[in-house]
């Protein structure tokens, strides 16, 4: 594409802008002649698609041929070589893609994400749920600040962030109802509806449910979500719970005796009854040790 400014018999040069996510393609046809989109480099001709009606910031983006090289935007237009009805130009962003911070202030957790800039903020969502194997809740959006106005989500990223090429967002998702009963009362309803939210812990689901329940939960009774028994520490998000969940009782049993190990995996601590299977609830790995005592003993040798 070198050359001088040259005096061919066209001087129309075909700009095609590539269709994208929510946008078709686009077609312009500058004239390099005319007075308005006068043109001799392909700077120029950049420029010039403003006035052919282009909505976009022509200092973002870049020309680039048929082959997908680019441009050298300080040479001079060789129109001959724009004869050729099939020797258009395409015009392409400088920056595709844009890094995202999602940032959850309450579950105080924080996902990178690097994405077009051209994709709706829906596939955003749904991306950030995949990726943090999260429950994607209804009603649950981005925005570009703490407490911030819902994105909408069929518009692109480009249409909030522009051209930055770095950017945080913030993710909300409302309350939602799960239901708990006792283990032993499983065909008997749905149990005690709790409002929880995701960043809630096991141990203040445990608190709501034993301020509604005829009998308050223990500390060692758990709470069982599917085949899981959930940790009292951990936030609820971590276990995929999802609105109108339904999670089960287990009591401690306060006739049998437990004892106190350690996972050998993750060290995580397991409590065990004389005939329970020897397997950390945690992550399921099955060595475990015997935790030592901090009680003085006194042993008499013979």
């Amino acid at each position: 594409l070198k050359g001088s400014p040259g005096f061919a018999m066209s001087q129309n040069i075909k700009i095609t802008v590539p269709a994208q996510e929510g946008k078709q393609e686009e077609v312009f046809n500058v004239d390099c002649a005319n007075p308005s989109t006068k043109c001799s480099t392909y700077h120029d001709l950049l420029n010039a698609l403003g006035n052919e009606g282009f909505d976009g910031n022509v200092q973002y983006y870049k020309l680039q041929d048929v082959n997908g090289n680019d441009v050298p935007m300080d040479e001079g237009i060789d129109f001959g070589f724009f004869n050729d009805s099939n020797n258009g130009l395409y015009l392409q962003p400088l920056y595709d893609s844009v890094k995202l911070w999602i940032k959850d202030m309450k579950c105080d957790l924080e996902t990178p994400l690097e994405l077009s800039r051209f994709t709706s903020v829906q596939t955003v969502l749904q991306e950030y749920h995949a990726s943090t194997h999260r429950c994607a809740h209804e009603k649950s959006f981005l925005s570009l600040e703490d407490g911030g106005e819902e994105m909408n989500g069929e518009e692109n990223l480009a249409f909030y962030l522009k051209w930055a090429t770095e950017v945080d967002l913030y993710y909300e998702s409302p309350p939602f109802r799960v239901y708990i009963m006792e283990k032993d009362e499983k065909d008997e309803g749905r149990g005690i509806e709790v409002e929880v939210e995701d960043h809630f812990t096991v141990d203040m689901v445990k608190l709501s449910y034993s301020r509604k329940a005829d009998e308050g939960l223990g500390e060692h009774d758990k709470l069982i979500f599917g085949q899981q028994f959930l940790d009292d520490d951990l936030q609820i998000y971590k276990y995929g719970l999802h609105a109108y969940a339904d999670l089960y009782v287990e009591r401690e049993d306060l006739v049998q005796v437990y004892h106190n190990y350690y996972c050998a995996q993750c060290g995580n601590n397991v409590r065990l009854k004389k005939d329970d299977q020897v397997r950390c609830r945690e992550c399921g790995y099955r060595i475990v040790y015997k935790c030592t005592t901090s009680n003085a003993r006194q042993y008499e040798a013979r």
